[in-house]
């Protein structure tokens, strides 16, 4: 039923994304989402695709939803063009309702058996939304939305004496004012050799056939491994400089990442860059 809703809400979203592109491109108009919402109420009734109806209305219309955000940020902000979505990348489905938590199961609409989960933490407060989410290495996490009645603490006005600052670099991970530094650990550089001799074998493999994806899917834990090396450091870093009780505030400097990122390509950065996950 996951892979079903993760398929109908990757479907509606491909058939939006075409019909505003063919739109735009015949008549140099837009469509509302409510129209493509609209439509999609057609799409059910077809028999090509009536299969649209087992799975939730609300995940997808929340899909639709995210394409019209996308779609809009691109003209807006030139915030890159959306993309086609493929079942071999990271696939998700929003529950904008009705999601509840009992037993150690999840409840969420069209699962009214419930699904078995291991809870990372307790929610506080009343549950307004979750998304579910499976990765590239078929492992499905669910993230909860939830709102509470706390009042947020009022920031205090940081003092010149107490204050570190931070400068962020490749040869060091990062230099602070009181001239320390962390060394950069480069987990992509450690896993490079390893992850070119596997894509290497994953692009002999025949397309569609079950040896390839087994490869693609050794070719994604390594990739996964990084990404969950990178991020380990990054929050123990963080919580170090945050639970050191010699400061009370921590500058940074701003930078323009996507900016270093397009003239790294000259110098050959761009690689070191993306790996510093600044």
């Amino acid at each position: 039923m996951l892979e079903k809703t993760f398929g109908c809400c990757r479907y509606v979203y491909n058939r939006g994304l075409s019909v505003k592109m063919a739109l735009y491109q015949k008549e140099k108009k837009g469509i509302s989402i409510f129209q493509i919402i609209k439509n999609m109420t057609v799409w059910k009734t077809e028999k090509e695709t009536e299969w649209l109806n087992e799975v939730s209305a609300q995940a997808l219309q929340m899909s639709l939803k995210n394409l019209d955000t996308a779609y809009t940020r691109f003209f807006k902000n030139k915030k890159g063009f959306p993309k086609f979505k493929n079942k071999h990348g990271k696939n998700s489905f929003c529950n904008p309702q009705a999601t509840r938590i009992k037993n150690g199961k999840l409840y969420i609409p069209k699962f009214k058996k419930g699904i078995k989960i291991i809870l990372d933490r307790k929610t506080e407060g009343e549950i307004k939304s979750s998304v579910v989410t499976k990765t590239p290495t078929n492992k499905y996490f669910v993230s909860i939305l939830t709102e509470d009645s706390k009042i947020e603490p009022k920031i205090k006005q940081p003092k010149k004496n107490r204050t570190l600052g931070i400068d962020l670099g490749i040869a060091n991970y990062l230099t602070d004012s009181n001239g320390e530094t962390v060394e950069n650990p480069r987990f992509l550089a450690k896993k490079l050799k390893r992850l070119r001799q596997q894509q290497r074998i994953l692009s002999r493999k025949q397309k569609g056939s079950h040896n390839r994806e087994k490869q693609r899917l050794r070719v994604a834990k390594l990739h996964e491994k990084v990404t969950n090396c990178r991020k380990d450091f990054l929050h123990k870093l963080t919580k170090k400089l945050v639970e050191n009780q010699n400061y009370d505030s921590i500058a940074m400097e701003n930078l323009d990442v996507a900016g270093m990122l397009h003239k790294g390509r000259k110098n050959k950065l761009s690689r070191h860059i993306s790996d510093a996950s600044w």
